[in-house]
């Protein structure tokens, strides 16, 4: 199973494979943010999820939202060396010094 669940920054919404509960306070346990036990259980890493959804179906879902996530970035790396180009234009004097 894989769930998603809310997170702060774009795209709102973080991912993983179940690996434990949901527990009574209806969390899931995430692989990759649980830690694993010498007898095979993990520890940590609860979260409430927005959605529960097979292996098949997440592991696509997942895709898209990361890929969503990188093409963001890109295009903000892209903007923001469009406006630090555009820095130049000014006197010299009134520019950063790095």
């Amino acid at each position: 199973m894989y769930a998603f669940w809310r997170y702060d920054q774009y795209p709102y919404i973080l991912h993983g494979e179940v690996v434990g509960g949901p527990n009574d306070r209806g969390h899931v346990q995430i692989k990759g943010y649980a830690t694993p036990r010498q007898d095979g259980t993990y520890g940590g890493g609860w979260f409430r999820p927005l959605w529960i959804i097979s292996d098949t179906a997440g592991k696509d879902l997942a895709i898209q939202v990361d890929e969503l996530r990188s093409e963001k970035q890109d295009a903000m790396k892209k903007l923001h060396k469009e406006f630090d180009d555009k820095l130049t234009e000014l006197p010299s004097e009134l520019r950063h010094k790095s």
